[in-house]
């Protein structure tokens, strides 16, 4: 692999494919089509999958 062809940093603000499917994201937030979920929520249900798992390998 030739060093001219690695790429060492990506800017994904210059990405055309990540810019729109952000955009598509934050209009499926601001449409009501996707809802989100507090932190809080989302570390609730981290923690209770990981107390599961460790549960499970018992």
């Amino acid at each position: 692999m030739e060093k001219d062809n690695i790429v060492s940093e990506i800017d994904p603000w210059e990405d055309g494919a990540f810019l729109k499917e952000l955009k598509s994201r934050i209009d499926d937030i601001e449409s009501g089509k996707t809802k989100s979920i507090s932190w809080e929520e989302v570390t609730r249900r981290a923690e209770a999958e990981l107390k599961k798992r460790r549960n499970n390998a018992k």
